[in-house]
């Protein structure tokens, strides 16, 4: 009877629990590892980015690494909190901060609140080493905005790795320009000195001497023209990367708005309920018989008895 009455309570106690617990979605991006491309930019830029997050990722900087750190940032974490979300059957919109009801919106310490909590409570991320993929997911009491808020995310990574590499690639043109004018202004005035040298001396077989002079001076005219045309290229090249702006985050999945509550798992709920209740009712049962209790000739207090055996002799034999 106690053992039965414990359980139907425990049981009852998880299903006004489970009903009670606020319902949890939990949507899920997923991102494909990074393509290096080739240009001026493919071997450098994620390495550069890394920098400036202070994250030291020597020769090519692997995005499952680097990416986790640019989606935890205040880069992208301010966007995500003051930007305005539509939730379904809703004629406005409202923030994270509308949306979890913190005071006082307008202050740092209200960022840094609904900060903590998209970092503790509502954002995950896992990234595979191996592979490369990168799964973000974010939890939230509302499904849709849980996925607007995942693919948000994502779109604000990609935005601003894109604005760093057009930044990237401005500097990059700046340096080049500069160094094609320079080696440019070389190259005529090597082009000059070998053509006033060819003027001078017209036959040269006959000396060693300006047969050397004219092989150096056309080294450097040859020196300078492979400079040059390299340079032009390098400059074309980074020219495309400067205005060019299609997506460098490679996603696969980009999140939906789940159709069933990541939590509480109300059947898990209710079965560990019960199973806690019938443990607690075994465990009350045996110490009532152990102490008198209960008497000693139902039917009750032989399985009690039998039960308090088995234990001891389970005990015995895990000391020896």
């Amino acid at each position: 009877m106690l053992l039965t009455v414990l359980t139907a309570g425990a049981t009852i106690l998880s299903v006004g629990l489970a009903l009670v617990l606020p319902s949890r979605y939990t949507a899920t991006a997923t991102i494909l590892p990074e393509v290096q491309t080739s240009g001026p930019l493919a071997l450098g830029t994620l390495s550069q980015l890394a920098s400036t997050f202070g994250v030291n990722l020597p020769g090519r900087a692997p995005a499952s690494e680097l990416y986790p750190v640019i989606m935890q940032s205040d880069e992208v974490l301010k966007q995500i909190v003051y930007k305005r979300y539509t939730l379904p059957r809703s004629t406005g919109t409202l923030n994270l901060l509308e949306y979890w009801r913190i005071a006082n919106q307008d202050s740092a310490e209200a960022y840094e609140d609904a900060r903590r909590r998209l970092l503790k409570q509502a954002v995950q991320i896992d990234a595979s080493r191996r592979t490369g993929v990168i799964r973000l997911s974010v939890t939230l009491g509302n499904a849709e905005l849980a996925a607007d808020v995942a693919n948000t995310i994502v779109a604000d990574l990609d935005q601003y790795v894109r604005q760093f590499q057009r930044t990237s690639a401005s500097e990059q043109r700046h340096w080049i320009e500069e160094r094609l004018h320079e080696v440019k202004d070389d190259l005529e005035r090597s082009e000059a000195t070998l053509t006033h040298f060819r003027r001078r001396n017209r036959v040269i077989e006959s000396s060693p001497e300006l047969q050397l002079e004219a092989e150096r001076l056309s080294r450097d005219v040859q020196l300078n023209t492979t400079l040059f045309v390299e340079l032009k290229r390098q400059y074309e090249l980074v020219r495309i990367e400067e205005v060019k702006n299609i997506p460098i985050v490679n996603v696969l999945d980009s999140a939906q708005g789940p159709a069933r509550r990541s939590w509480p798992k109300r059947r898990v709920l209710v079965l560990a309920g019960a199973m806690l209740g019938a443990l607690l009712g075994v465990i009350l049962a045996l110490f009532l018989f152990e102490s008198g209790r209960v008497g000693d000739g139902s039917a009750g207090a032989r399985l009690l008895r039998q039960m308090a055996a088995d234990v001891k002799s389970d005990v015995r034999s895990l000391r020896g």
